[in-house]
């Protein structure tokens, strides 16, 4: 919320601590620093508020949590049904982050028709699953991807969450 921001950016050393966060470099972290410092910008967000203006991030605390979150994931080809920015608006919608790069970070490549050979090799390199866009669905929905005989498990029920387990949905390229 735009108040969790205004806080974050007051308190001590709030540069170094917004630059951790994936996508933020050092002249976006100082912009948003010196916004939330302004004494104006504080009276506009305030005459905002006192009109009306819903500045909660009630989305996200209605939502529950994120089937997604803390996975990383690549895109990589052409998608049946959505483009390369719908899916990545999807992943980041249920709290996944996208990044144009295999590494040894990410959780799953979502390959669609005519892969980028880089990122699909690396991948198989990696040992990083592979998904294909029903896989992708499965995983936000939570619905299907289990392999025979393991159905009626829940990730709950295994030691590390179910994390291991995300191999389930890989494809069998």
């Amino acid at each position: 919320s735009i108040d969790a921001i205004m806080r974050w950016a007051q308190r001590p050393a709030p540069l170094e601590e917004m630059q951790e966060i994936p996508g933020i470099g050092p002249k976006l972290a100082d912009s948003v620093v010196q916004f939330f410092t302004r004494p104006r910008h504080r009276e506009l967000i305030e005459a905002l508020r006192e009109h009306g203006v819903n500045l909660a991030d009630e989305a996200s605390a209605e939502a529950g949590p994120a089937p997604l979150e803390g996975l990383t994931l690549v895109i990589t080809g052409t998608l049946p049904s959505m483009s390369r920015e719908a899916a990545s608006a999807l992943i980041q919608q249920h709290g996944g982050r996208v990044t144009g790069s295999v590494s040894g970070n990410t959780d799953y490549v979502l390959v669609g028709d005519k892969p980028g050979a880089s990122k699909y090799d690396k991948a198989l390199k990696l040992g990083v699953p592979l998904l294909d866009e029903e896989g992708l669905l499965a995983l936000i929905g939570g619905q299907g991807g289990a392999r025979q005989g393991e159905e009626g498990r829940d990730a709950e029920d295994e030691p590390d969450g179910g994390r291991s387990n995300r191999r389930q949905l890989s494809m069998g390229l």
